[in-house]
């Protein structure tokens, strides 16, 4: 969202790329990424990440529904890939030009 000039730091609008974890509730995050997108006039790009050998077909699926049981307009792209979590992010924010990762906190362990 932040190019950094020689001189300056110039603000540039990107998609909102919302990754999802499909064992988790994430509709805060889900409703925070639309909101963000549609204010900003920006596509909203879903992430789901699946291991190797996962159905890819079936996670889109489950993913698409996710989406459409709380973001009221539709989705700009829904992706399902494969790899770390972390690096696969990453990617996918750079190949999106993303300019806003919206993610949720894992408690657990907390």
């Amino acid at each position: 969202i932040v190019q950094l000039a020689a001189d300056r730091a110039v603000l540039r609008p990107g998609a909102v790329l919302v990754p999802v974890d499909l064992a988790e509730d994430n509709s805060r995050q889900l409703a925070l990424a639309s909101q963000c997108a549609a204010r900003a006039g920006q596509p909203l790009v879903a992430l789901t990440i699946v291991p190797p050998g996962a159905d890819k077909a079936a996670a889109e699926q489950a993913l698409r529904a996710r989406v459409a049981d709380v973001v009221p307009a539709p989705v700009s792209t829904c992706l399902v890939r494969q790899g770390s979590v972390a690096d696969t992010i990453d990617l996918v924010a750079i190949e999106q030009h993303a300019g806003l990762v919206v993610m949720g906190l894992n408690a657990q362990g907390a």
